[in-house]
């Protein structure tokens, strides 16, 4: 194996994770920098082989997730405002959250949900969850185990959430904006029982709850139809409650001429808004992880083009002369 042939064939990428491990180190990240050293170490003992580029991406995707860098983030209005909101409300105040979305979406939705049901248990507020979306229901009850069972209810014995008490799961109800403006009318009429089938009645979470009207805020988990326009124009429009909602990134533009009417209250758009809701709250989970793997990997990209396009035309320009 000639190194030295090696080294000038990889002489670009080596730089590159020189520049890298500088940018980390400049941004107040040092977590990763020993390992883009010891890659630029270990690159001229490889055999050149460009799908080297994409073994390196996939380091700097993984990594991240594995040990976290937890990089700030700057909050947008839309995330202040909802979470202002929920600061805003008196302990014990009802908290409606819709999960529509499925496992589809779940890699952007799911860590909004988690982040958003934290916030609602550090400040005591009443969770009922319910789906438009047929798996909706599931994701719900695997968010209320990772929030309250494993978390909370371990770290604050002294203050757990019950089922049933401060907490229930409705079924899902097919029918979108038609369920919604049933809701505006009756609950008990559109869910006689919870999915453990105990009746509404004499559920002690569902107390003082009759329709829409005695839900103090709504937030919806959407990533298609049925899901947060329906809420908008159901429980904001004809209900009058305060709504908010996450989206998925690419569906979150469509929402903003909402926020500025004044129909929705805030809005979590895909994995930043999840990780900048987080930042808020003070526990940095998932979405700050997968923030962290998506800025370094962006880094690594952007960095590869520069560096490896300027070494490409310094060689060009050597050979010419």
């Amino acid at each position: 194996m000639d190194i030295k042939q090696n080294f000038s064939n990889y002489k670009w990428l080596i730089l590159a994770m020189l520049v890298i491990a500088a940018i980390l180190v400049a941004i107040g990240a040092p977590t990763l920098v020993p390992i883009c050293v010891a890659i630029a170490g270990i690159v001229p003992v490889l055999v050149p082989d460009r799908r080297m580029i994409f073994l390196l991406i996939a380091v700097f995707v993984v990594l991240p997730l594995m040990y976290p860098m937890y990089l700030d983030t700057d909050v947008t209005p839309e995330v202040k405002s909802m979470y202002d909101a929920i600061e805003e409300l008196e302990s014990g105040s009802v908290i409606l959250m819709s999960f529509d979305f499925d496992p589809a979406t779940r890699p952007e939705l799911y860590p909004a949900a988690l982040a958003f049901m934290r916030h609602s248990v550090q400040r005591g507020h009443r969770i009922i969850t319910m789906a438009l979306w047929p798996l909706g229901v599931s994701l719900a009850e695997e968010a209320v185990r990772d929030v309250i069972i494993d978390d909370w209810n371990v770290e604050n014995p002294d203050r757990t959430y019950e089922y049933g008490q401060d907490y229930v799961h409705l079924p899902y109800m097919p029918g979108g904006i038609v369920v919604i403006n049933q809701l505006i009318t009756s609950f008990d009429e559109n869910f006689p029982r919870d999915i453990r089938n105990t009746p509404i009645e004499d559920i002690a979470a569902m107390r003082g709850v009759t329709n829409l009207m005695d839900i103090d805020f709504v937030f919806a988990l959407s990533s298609g139809d049925p899901g947060l326009r329906d809420w908008i124009m159901g429980g904001a429009d004809r209900a009058n409650r305060r709504v908010a909602g996450a989206a998925t990134a690419v569906a979150a533009p469509e929402f903003y001429p909402y926020i500025h009417a004044g129909q929705l209250v805030g809005l979590m758009g895909g994995l930043k808004g999840a990780s900048e809701y987080e930042e808020l709250i003070g526990i940095l989970g998932t979405a700050t992880a997968g923030m962290d793997a998506q800025s370094l990997a962006h880094l690594a990209i952007i960095v590869f083009i520069i560096v490896g396009n300027a070494m490409f035309f310094m060689d060009r320009r050597r050979t010419r002369f």
